[in-house]
Formats: C-alpha cells, sequence, structure tokens
C-alpha cells in the first residue's frame, strides 16, 4: 500500500511541477535577466549624471573673464589682424616655410539670426610661401589643431622655375566676433 501512495505521491509532484512550477520557472529567470539589466542601466546613467554633475561644477567654479579670454584666442572678439597674422607667420616658421607674401582682408559680417549670438565677421588670408611638400603638410596640420580656428581653403602648388622647393598659394581664412 505505501508503494501506492508513493507512485501516487510521485505522479502527483511531477503533475504539480510540470503545471505550476515550470511555467513560472521561465518567467522567474526571465525576470531576474530583466532585473539586471535595469540594474547595469541605471548603473550606467547613475555614472553618467555623476560626470556631468563634475564637469558641470567645474564650468561653474571657473572665472567667467577667464573662460572669456579662453574662448577669445579661439574666436576673438574684434579683428585682431595683428593676432591672426602672428599665427600663420608663426606655423610657417615653425615648420620651415618661408613666406613671400601676405594680404589680409575683412570680409563682410555674417549676421546671426539669434538675438543673443554676435554675427561672425571673417578675415582672408591670402598666403605665398615655399618650402618641402613634408613641411608644408606638418603647416597645414598644425593650422588643424591650432588654438585660433584657422580654416585653409583654396590651394594652389607650383614648381619653381630654380631652386628645390615648392611654391604654395592657399587662402586661409580665420573668424571673430562681431560688436
Amino acid at each position: 500500500m505505501s508503494i501506492i501512495f508513493a507512485i501516487i505521491f510521485l505522479i502527483g509532484s511531477l503533475f504539480i511541477y510540470k503545471s505550476l512550477i515550470k511555467p513560472d520557472y521561465q518567467e522567474i529567470v526571465g525576470l531576474m535577466a530583466k532585473k539586471q539589466s535595469l540594474k547595469e542601466t541605471l548603473d550606467t546613467y547613475t555614472f553618467l549624471n555623476q560626470e556631468f554633475e563634475n564637469l558641470l561644477s567645474q564650468y561653474q567654479d571657473q572665472d567667467l573673464e577667464m573662460t572669456q579670454r579662453q574662448l577669445s584666442l579661439t574666436l576673438p572678439n574684434k579683428p585682431d589682424v595683428s593676432y591672426a597674422a602672428a599665427q600663420i607667420v608663426g606655423i610657417a616658421k615653425l615648420f620651415g616655410m618661408k613666406i613671400g607674401s601676405l594680404d589680409i582682408k575683412q570680409l563682410a559680417i555674417k549676421p546671426s539670426d539669434k538675438t543673443a549670438i554676435k554675427g561672425l565677421g571673417t578675415l582672408r588670408m591670402d598666403l605665398q610661401m615655399e618650402g618641402d611638400y613634408e613641411n608644408f603638410k606638418s603647416f597645414v596640420k598644425a593650422m588643424e589643431t591650432n588654438i585660433m580656428v584657422l580654416n585653409p581653403t583654396n590651394y594652389k602648388i607650383e614648381k619653381q622655375s630654380s631652386g628645390p622647393f615648392l611654391i604654395y598659394k592657399m587662402t586661409v581664412d580665420t573668424h571673430y566676433q562681431s560688436e
């Protein structure tokens, strides 16, 4: 008789496991995976929020006048021809380029469609220099990474009639904030 009860108990246990526990177990595994995914997402957002708050506090702690001076190096408040020319001449000398001519023109100011933003002025520098090609490539790369925004627009390369160097004619635009 005890063998019959054991068999009935075994069959009942298998029925309960198959109909109640097994379906819920799959749901539990899915919910645990979703919980882990949400926890990782929350950790990521918490970390990013903390980083953002740190950056924000750094900028809030900075002296506003110091920030304005730093920005003025990149985008001056007025057309500073001598500063722009010094940047070009300094980079050229650094890479062994010999400047033959430098012509600077102030172009018309592009007005801003936003009331809080000033218009953008442009100084266009037409430049002729000579040197070897490797130095010219270094010169252009240095202009791209210079603190002042220098935008080379036109290039023309010619061979000298006498001498080992090439002649480079180029146009470089730099910008400033209009007053």
